[in-house]
């Protein structure tokens, strides 16, 4: 606390420290010249993380400013030696490890293998080392711009455990042995989310194997293995990466283009792919499923398409090309991987999908899209004859995005859009105009 004379003010400052963060809060009270216990002191809490200063004299010509003392965290220190301290033998070392897994993890800690040797030959001596899962420190990233942001749980907990055999060198009979028992840190009030504890084990991972081969979602594996096993501590994202790795598995060497093109010459899909200029590079990859192409050729007569967005890593755009059965019924007639989205992508889809056609005298006969206008220019130059039709959910979207912006309120938002739609139903012209003033007057 500063006092500026002559005025009786006083400036006091709040530091507040918690780890690498400070918070300082400052204000200005009145008060008298002189009060009584205004001197010179410090004000430290049991947790060290308040730190007041009050100097009640005149300020000096040239003041530093003190820095406030470091903080210094609690020290932890919990002994677990009489968990881990046995006489018992275990048959083998897999016995030894698993036997502190789950002395561990039941007071809520997490144990790792850190060293071990199988002794090779008969010339080394065997033996395993495990350590907390926090033990060691953080090793940095060389571009710390990467890391912004992020935390390491490493501690250098000091806790390990030493296992070795029998003296005669046979790989049997283990014992256990505490090097160091404590823990620098708390135990877990939850195991969620560690990632050791929360791995599949060899059936479950079978399982999974089974279910992705199925295309059965991630978060629906996730809830069979719950149900199967209650205490399971496995993650969505575990789920994720196992997925990811049997699928790359599955790929073997080969790239993800060269995969795509054997699964659709295996599957005998119809397919055709563009090249860059001049080189080997695949452009765009247009293909259609047999059965599809039976349909497309049967019920030719209405085609709806749209590109969609973000449905892969390379954020290339998918076209979707769907048609219509006579029972108002639609079917997938092909998809199409576009580099980009101009006319001269949609010409080289569209003459793929009337490759797709027996008689050519057959061609669609309405094509509803959005607005997008390289379409439309493709769709003339390839379709003239075709009808054209905007589809009515885009039409939709846009005005309600319209109408909230001018209304304002969603009430009043959800009212226009039911005059909207009963606009869209009219049956009749008559009807159409009575609907029209009705929505213009709302």
């Amino acid at each position: 606390m500063e006092r500026y004379f002559p005025y009786s003010v006083w400036k006091v400052t709040i530091r507040i420290r918690y780890g690498k963060y400070i918070s300082v809060l400052s204000m200005e009270c009145n008060f008298p010249y002189s009060l009584p216990g205004m001197t010179d002191s410090f004000f430290f809490g049991e947790s060290q993380l308040i730190e007041a200063g009050f100097h009640n004299g005149q300020p000096e010509e040239a003041t530093t400013e003190v820095p406030p003392p470091a903080f210094v965290p609690p020290c932890i220190s919990i002994d677990v030696s009489h968990l881990f301290a046995t006489d018992q033998i275990f048959p083998t070392r897999d016995d030894l490890i698993n036997w502190v897994h789950g002395i561990a993890i039941e007071n809520g800690y997490v144990t790792l293998i850190t060293k071990s040797d199988y002794g090779g030959n008969g010339s080394r001596k065997a033996y395993v080392m495990l350590g907390c899962e926090k033990h060691g420190k953080y090793v940095p990233y060389r571009d710390p711009d990467l890391v912004e942001g992020t935390r390491s749980q490493k501690t250098g907990c000091p806790f390990r455990l030493k296992g070795r055999p029998r003296k005669n060198g046979i790989d049997r009979d283990w014992r256990l042995k505490v090097m160091e028992g404590i823990h620098n840190h708390e135990p877990a009030r939850s195991l969620l989310g560690h990632n050791f504890v929360g791995r599949l084990k060899p059936g479950e991972k079978e399982q999974v194997g089974k279910m992705t081969r199925s295309w059965v979602p991630p978060r629906k594996m996730l809830l069979t293995l719950k149900e199967n096993n209650p205490s399971n501590l496995t993650t969505i994202s575990q789920i994720y990466g196992v997925c990811k790795r049997l699928r790359k598995s599955l790929r073997g060497g080969l790239t993800e283009m060269q995969h795509l093109l054997k699964k659709l010459d295996g599957d005998k899909y119809v397919h055709f792919e563009r090249h860059e200029p001049g080189s080997e590079v695949i452009r765009d990859v247009f293909w259609a499923h047999p059965n599809a192409i039976k349909l497309f050729n049967t019920f030719p007569y209405v085609v709806i398409m749209d590109c969609t967005y973000k449905t892969n890593k390379y954020a290339i755009p998918l076209l979707e090309i769907v048609g219509l059965t006579s029972t108002d019924k639609t079917y997938s007639i092909a998809f199409c991987y576009i580099v980009n989205e101009g006319t001269d992508d949609y010409v080289w889809a569209l003459e793929c999908m009337k490759s797709l056609l027996a008689d050519q005298a057959m061609l669609p006969k309405v094509i509803v899209t959005d607005r997008d206008l390289a379409l439309l220019s493709a769709a003339k130059q390839n379709l003239p004859n075709t009808t054209h039709l905007l589809c009515l959910w885009h039409i939709n979207k846009c005005v309600l995005a319209k109408c909230k912006l001018y209304v304002g309120t969603d009430d009043f938002a959800e009212l226009v859009m039911m005059k909207w739609a009963e606009v869209v139903d009219a049956a009749t012209v008559e009807e159409f105009e009575v609907k029209w003033m009705q929505l213009v007057h709302v």
